[in-house]
């Protein structure tokens, strides 16, 4: 019996050994999402998706209920909160750039993506691109914190950008 409770004890410090646990100042704190500098921007509009229709089953498609509820925010800024399920969605959705989606919980609402032809993005997102893209020389690796542009002409202190990849033919014809 103290063999057993001996060996149970290292395994268990072992395993403990090897594990790691995440700083909570190194956690993501996702109930700000959609939000600017980590703060929550007055949005009133906050609207349910079953409102609209949508079942959250997994079977049927909500993408008619998810443009209703886009459809109804009327261009102003709103959060379409989905609640726990499984919404499957067989057609991209355009997304305004005042618009937030908002789940209950990673591990509750899903969205599955069943699109019947190639050449789509999941979710558009539509804004308006106010500036000039520069190009990124170095600093795009990860666990980096700075970048170097090859020009910061346009840029100024508490601007943000917009980093986008250029994939070559996976821009226009993605994978099945």
């Amino acid at each position: 019996m103290r063999k057993i409770f001996l060996l149970s004890a290292i395994t268990f410090l072992t395993i403990n050994s090897f594990s790691q646990t995440i700083l909570p100042s190194r956690r993501v704190q996702w109930s700000n999402t959609g939000s600017f500098d980590n703060t929550n921007p007055v949005i009133t509009n906050v609207l349910n998706a079953m409102a609209y229709g949508a079942h959250g089953d997994g079977v049927t498609d909500d993408y008619g209920a998810i443009t209703n509820v886009i459809s109804s925010l009327g261009g102003h800024a709103g959060v379409i909160y989905f609640p726990p399920g499984n919404y499957l969605i067989k057609s991209p959705i355009s997304l305004p750039d005042s618009v937030i989606l908002r789940g209950e919980c990673n591990d509750s609402t899903t969205f599955t993506f069943q699109m019947s032809s190639t050449g789509y993005d999941c979710i558009d997102a539509i804004g308006t691109n106010n500036g000039t893209f520069r190009n990124i020389l170095a600093g795009f690796s990860k666990d980096t914190n700075v970048v170097v542009l090859d020009s910061v002409t346009g840029f100024n202190i508490g601007d943000w950008a917009e980093i986008k990849e250029t994939n070559g033919a996976w821009n226009s014809v993605p994978a099945n």
